[in-house]
């Protein structure tokens, strides 16, 4: 009798993994980087179980794609990514680890500092991230709060010696995604909460409560010693994800992420045309007012995300990320359109700095490709002669990329390996 087919999100320690492979025929993801929803989808179309993690939604759209299904083992404290009526509904059996984080302790801390940011005139850097308990070699100080809270940190870069650091958060959680450093020593950093949290100004509002809320939030502090100097807040309910900061010319910022619920920037509302958009605002460095913002978006099922950025001499902004289905960039109703159907790949696109218009755009995949986008982006506007504002552009792919000419197609190393890394200079 054939052992029954699960499909494993991540590796499992030994033991776990032992018992589950003794019953099952198991596929386990293995990548660092988590599959993509396509990827996913794809991979459970013939699997009687699944072994998921937080970031993978067991919804409608999967449970479609997986007729054979009969159980989602989730291994987190609860069901926020599985729709267990859903579940109820189709006879799947839906279970969760209720004591999994019971005694996770500060190293946690260390597996989730998410961003490093520093300035070749000053003598520090950043990183950011979030944090169960005070990483006492962080030094941190602050409260803790009742979920995931927020870490930031300058770290001396003489001797790797702690600068400052600091604990932020509240009940709910609260994260870091994404920092920046100025000329003058600001420090910038951009993140999501939910509940509450408290940079020394006040509470932040609004205070989202919902099970599945995340807003954008971003904070101006002193490099020299944390101190709060500005705040703001993008979004009321739902998901607003800051994914990447930087800085232009001129010192203002550049915040890019994904939006899955309508977001106030300023005196625009940006409302995602699709499952998720792709949004872009360039914030004042004074107020972090939005000088202007823009999202990004298909429709229908679509899905896009602003994951990197970076800004040239003449302050114009190169934004890149992941996108399905379609990608309506502009000018007008100008769309970028996947080349393979079904899952996410790479789009890059170059924004007039003032007003944030699309100056160009392009998508880059293959028809036989399962999956890919672009992660990050750095630009050298002190380069001299052919390299001054040339783009570097880092992501991944699955199989095939074509970039077009002059530049060939890149293959996998192996048609088994899930994804490959790339570098693009453009």
């Amino acid at each position: 009798m054939p052992k029954p087919k699960v499909y494993c999100s991540h590796e499992l320690f030994e033991e776990a993994r032992k018992i589950l492979d003794a019953t099952c025929d198991v596929e386990y993801w293995t990548p660092a980087e988590r599959p993509a929803r396509e990827e996913v989808l794809r991979r459970v179309r013939d699997k009687e179980g699944l072994v998921c993690l937080l970031t993978e939604k067991v919804d409608e759209g999967l449970l479609r794609a997986a007729p054979k299904l009969r159980i989602a083992a989730n291994v987190a404290v609860g069901f926020d990514n599985i729709d267990v009526a859903a579940c109820t509904k189709r006879g799947v059996v839906a279970t969760n680890t209720p004591g999994v984080l019971d005694e996770t302790t500060a190293d946690f801390a260390w597996t989730l500092l998410m961003a490093v940011a520093g300035n070749r005139g000053k003598d520090y850097f950043l990183v950011c991230g979030a944090a169960k308990k005070i990483p006492s070699t962080l030094g941190a100080s602050g409260t803790l709060g009742g979920g995931q809270d927020v870490i930031v940190a300058a770290i001396k870069a003489s001797d790797g010696t702690v600068a400052w650091a600091k604990l932020l958060g509240g009940a709910m959680d609260q994260a870091c995604y994404a920092a920046a450093l100025d000329d003058s020593g600001n420090a910038y950093f951009a993140g999501s909460y939910a509940g509450t949290l408290d940079f020394g100004l006040g509470a932040l509002t609004p205070a989202p409560t919902g099970a599945s809320d995340q807003i954008a939030w971003v904070a101006k502090l002193s490099g020299a010693d944390g101190t709060a100097i500005a705040t703001q807040t993008f979004g009321t309910s739902g998901q607003v994800q800051p994914e990447s900061l930087t800085l232009d010319p001129s010192g203002a910022l550049i915040l890019t992420g994904e939006i899955g619920a309508a977001a106030n920037f300023g005196d625009r509302t940006l409302t995602p045309s699709g499952k998720t958009d792709a949004f872009v605002a360039k914030l004042s460095p004074s107020t972090l007012v939005p000088l202007w913002a823009r999202s990004m978006g298909g429709s229908g099922t679509a899905g896009a995300s602003c994951k990197g950025a970076g800004v040239d001499s003449a302050g114009d902004v190169t934004v890149g990320g992941t996108f399905n289905v379609s990608l309506k960039v502009g000018p007008g109703d100008a769309a970028l359109v996947p080349a393979a159907a079904l899952v996410s790949e790479t789009w890059v696109a170059t924004l007039d700095g003032t007003d944030g218009q699309t100056l160009c755009a392009h998508g880059y995949g293959d028809p036989s490709s399962s999956g890919g986008g672009a992660y990050a982006i750095a630009i050298n506007p002190g380069a001299a002669g052919a390299s001054k504002d040339r783009a570097a552009i880092v992501g991944f792919f699955s199989k095939v990329i074509d970039f077009g000419a002059p530049t060939t197609a890149l293959s996998a190393v192996s048609q088994n390996t899930p994804v490959t890394a790339y570098l693009l200079e453009m």
